[in-house]
């Protein structure tokens, strides 16, 4: 157990950054509301990078927050298809960097 990232979300996008990040060498945690979905060391908070790969839903500034105050990371990065101004509505809740990453393609 260690410092590393965590995914929230193994569905078509963080599935396969898990992957990507696991061959570069990062300790990597993927987690997933399907339980067998979840993958890769256990980790315990303070994490490094928490990368949020959840659909965009009422709840996602929400939940990102629950997980933010559990994982207490250094960074987020936002790998959703998102509203716009969402990332500013957490940076302002939020004491940490928040990013965005754009994504594009059919969910």
């Amino acid at each position: 157990m260690g410092k590393g990232d965590v995914i929230i979300g193994m569905g078509e996008v963080g599935e396969p950054f898990h992957k990507l990040l696991s061959q570069s060498g990062t300790n990597v945690r993927g987690i997933d509301l399907i339980k067998e979905k979840n993958c890769g060391e256990l980790i315990e908070p303070p994490i490094e990078i928490l990368h949020i790969c959840i659909p965009y839903s009422a709840l996602f500034v929400k939940e990102t927050i629950k997980e933010v105050n559990k994982w207490k990371p250094i960074e987020v990065v936002i790998h959703s298809t998102i509203k716009p101004h969402v990332t500013e509505k957490l940076q302002e809740i939020v004491d940490i960097p928040v990013v965005y990453s754009p994504i594009r393609g059919v969910h």
